[in-house]
C-alpha cells in the first residue's frame, strides 16, 4: 500500500495515484483536512520492556479508519508521496477557540508521531522537508557539495544590508527575496534597486535574503527524483518578468536540457546531505556557461515541466517512492 498525502486539489496527486495504479500498486489518498471530521485513529504502543515490536517493523500499531472507506493499517504501507497538504481543521461541533486548538494539537502531536513511526521511503518526509525548505540551508549545503551559490546575506539590520549592497556594486547588483512565501504577498525575486534601497529601514521588521544579481542566458528546473536528473532550460527573456520565470512562465521558452555530470552529481549529493528522495533545483546558466544553484524546493512542482519538454518525470518520482534506482 502507498499513501499519497496532499491537497486534493492539487493536480501531482492525481498524476502520482494514477502512474502507481498503472504499475498494479494499490494506493490510498489522504486529505489531512479532512481527518478530525471524518477520521478516526487508533494506536497501540508497547508499554512494558518484554514487549516486541510487530513484524512489519513499525514500532506502533496504528489503524486510521475513515468514513466510508476501508479501514487503512499503517503497518501495510510501503512508502508515502507527500506534497503540501490541507491544513487539519478542527471538528465543526467544537466552537470554543480554546477547545478547536486544544483538538488540533492533539491530532497533530498523533500524526506526527504515526509520521515519525513509519519506516517507509518518503517523498518526502515532512519534517526533513521542512526543514530542508530553509534558504540558508540549503546554500550552505550546495557550497558543501562543490556547487557555485550566489553571495549572500540574510540580514534584519539595515546598515548590514547596505554594507552588503555597496560590497557587491551598488544599486542593481543584488536581489532580494522571502526566506518563506505567505499568502498575500508576492514571492518573486526583486532587484535591490535605488527605490529598493531607499526603503532599507524597512528590513529592521524582519529578516530578508539578499543575494548577488548572477547575470545569465537561461535559468535551468532541475528535477532531482532519486538517481533521475531532469534539466529544463527556461528562457524568460522575451516574457514580462525576465527576473523571475515564475512570474510569466506561460510566455517563457521552455526546453529539455543537458546538464553537465558533475553538477548532477552535486544537486544529488544536496539531497541526500538533507534526507531527501526529491528536490526541484533553480539554477541560473551565466554567459560563460557556469551553473550558480539558487535554491531547492523538496516540495517543488514538476508537472508543468513535464508537459512543456515531455521529460518523464512522474515516473521517475514514482520509482524513487516504490524504490526503484535509489
Amino acid at each position: 500500500m502507498f499513501l499519497i498525502v496532499c491537497d486534493p486539489g492539487d493536480p501531482h496527486g492525481p498524476a502520482v495515484r494514477d502512474a502507481l495504479a498503472r504499475r498494479g500498486l494499490p494506493v490510498r489518498l489522504v486529505d489531512l483536512a479532512e481527518l478530525p471530521a471524518r477520521a478516526t485513529v487508533a494506536v497501540r504502543a508497547a508499554v512494558r520492556g518484554g514487549d516486541t515490536a510487530p513484524a512489519s517493523g513499525l514500532p506502533l500499531d496504528a489503524l486510521l479508519s475513515l468514513d466510508g472507506e476501508p479501514p487503512l493499517n499503517l503497518a501495510e504501507v510501503r512508502g508515502v508521496w507527500w506534497r503540501r497538504p490541507r491544513a487539519l481543521s478542527a471538528h465543526e461541533d467544537l466552537w470554543r477557540p480554546s477547545h478547536r486548538e486544544f483538538a488540533l494539537v492533539q491530532w497533530q502531536e498523533t500524526l506526527a508521531a504515526l509520521w515519525d513511526a513509519l519506516p517507509v521511503r518518503w517523498v518526502n518526509h515532512p519534517a526533513r522537508g521542512d526543514a530542508a525548505d530553509r534558504k540558508p540551508l540549503q546554500l550552505a549545503v550546495a557550497a558543501a557539495c562543490g556547487l557555485r551559490v550566489p553571495r549572500t546575506v540574510v540580514t534584519n539590520d539595515p546598515a548590514e544590508a547596505r554594507a552588503f549592497a555597496d560590497a557587491i556594486g551598488g544599486p542593481g547588483r543584488a536581489v532580494y527575496k522571502h526566506l518563506r512565501a505567505v499568502p498575500g504577498v508576492g514571492r518573486e525575486t526583486q532587484r535591490l534597486d535605488r527605490e529598493a534601497l531607499a526603503r532599507l529601514d524597512q528590513v529592521r521588521y524582519a529578516p530578508v535574503i539578499l543575494q548577488e544579481y548572477v547575470p545569465g542566458d537561461l535559468d535551468l528546473r532541475v528535477t532531482v527524483a532519486g538517481d533521475a536528473v531532469f534539466a529544463a532550460a527556461i528562457d524568460a527573456r522575451e516574457s514580462a518578468y525576465p527576473l523571475d520565470w515564475r512570474v510569466d512562465f506561460d510566455r517563457a521558452r521552455v526546453s529539455a536540457a543537458e546538464l553537465p555530470e558533475d553538477i548532477g552529481r552535486g544537486l544529488r549529493a544536496v539531497l541526500e546531505r538533507l534526507g531527501l528522495l526529491y528536490g526541484a533545483f533553480d539554477l541560473r546558466r551565466t554567459p560563460e556557461g557556469e551553473h550558480v544553484f539558487l535554491e531547492v524546493n523538496p516540495f517543488g512542482r514538476w508537472t508543468f515541466v513535464e508537459l512543456r519538454t515531455g521529460q518523464p518525470i512522474t515516473d521517475a518520482v514514482v520509482d524513487a517512492l516504490v524504490g526503484e534506482g535509489r
